[in-house]
Order: C-alpha cells, then sequence, then structure tokens
C-alpha cells in the first residue's frame, strides 16, 4: 500500500512539473496575452498553461516550451472543423493536401475521427515577434481550413 501511496504522489507531482512555465516562459505567454486583451480578446492561460482565446467564437490557443537559451517553440492552433458524420478518408486527403501545399500550417486529424485543428509552430526569442505575426497568422489558420473543407467537397 506504501508503495502505491508513493507511486501515485511521484506520478502527480511529476504531472504538475511538466505542466508548470519557467518565469521566462510566462512573462513571454503574458506579454501575448496583455496584447490580446488590449486588442479585445478575452485571453487568459488555462490549466495546461497555453493561452486560450476565442475569435469570432472559434478557439484558438499558444502552446510555449524553451528550446534554448533566448529561444521559445511557440505553437499557435485552432481548433476547426468537426467531422464525426464525415468520410474520414477524404478528411485525411483534404487535410493532408493543405500541409503539403502550404507548409507553415498543418492539420491534425483528431484520433478520435471527431474534428480536425490547425497550428503553427514557429522560433521565436520575443513576444513581440509573435504579436507581429498575429493577424498574418490568424488568416493562415482560418484559410487552412477554408481550404481543408473546399478539397474534402472536391473529395466527396
Amino acid at each position: 500500500m506504501k508503495k502505491l501511496f508513493i507511486l501515485l504522489f511521484v506520478s502527480i507531482f511529476t504531472l504538475s512539473a511538466n505542466a508548470t512555465l519557467t518565469p521566462a516562459e510566462r512573462q513571454f505567454l503574458n506579454t501575448i496575452k496583455n496584447y490580446l486583451n488590449n486588442e479585445g480578446y478575452r485571453a487568459s492561460i488555462d490549466d495546461e498553461d497555453d493561452l486560450v482565446f476565442k475569435i469570432e467564437g472559434e478557439n484558438y490557443w499558444y502552446s510555449i516550451e524553451t528550446m534554448s537559451e533566448g529561444f521559445f517553440y511557440v505553437s499557435f492552433h485552432k481548433d476547426g472543423l468537426q467531422t464525426s458524420d464525415a468520410n474520414m478518408n477524404a478528411v485525411y486527403k483534404a487535410a493532408n493536401k493543405v500541409t503539403a501545399g502550404y507548409k507553415v500550417v498543418k492539420c491534425y486529424v483528431r484520433s478520435s475521427g471527431t474534428g480536425v485543428s490547425f497550428a503553427i509552430e514557429s522560433f521565436y526569442n520575443s513576444a513581440s515577434d509573435v504579436i507581429k505575426f498575429f493577424e498574418r497568422h490568424v488568416d493562415i489558420l482560418q484559410t487552412a481550413e477554408e481550404k481543408v473543407k473546399e478539397y474534402y467537397s472536391d473529395l466527396e
């Protein structure tokens, strides 16, 4: 029983340690959060340490990870299409076509088969660099979603 308790305690501690942002990562995300809130988006940092917000009712979020001193790996995501009643073969083909054709955006078909999410992944050394590309990245993610819909329609 003691071993089980210790294993459970260590597991919980390890999981919570992995989800904690470093002070530099928190400052980086807070800078972006402040920008988004000043622009009228109601951004917040969730339990998974992602910066989450909505644009026209659609979910978006930033995830961050320190790669080396002074550089951050930032992924900007958009929750996208719902595909629970779709031809999954066509969904995969459409998502792969957009990912291959646009290079900067990745389309992820959820393993549950319930939807497609979109992401742009880049390296940055400052939050102001992320902010400079914010509007362009939103446009790219929205365009990628529209292209997946278009390609999917062509395959049906």
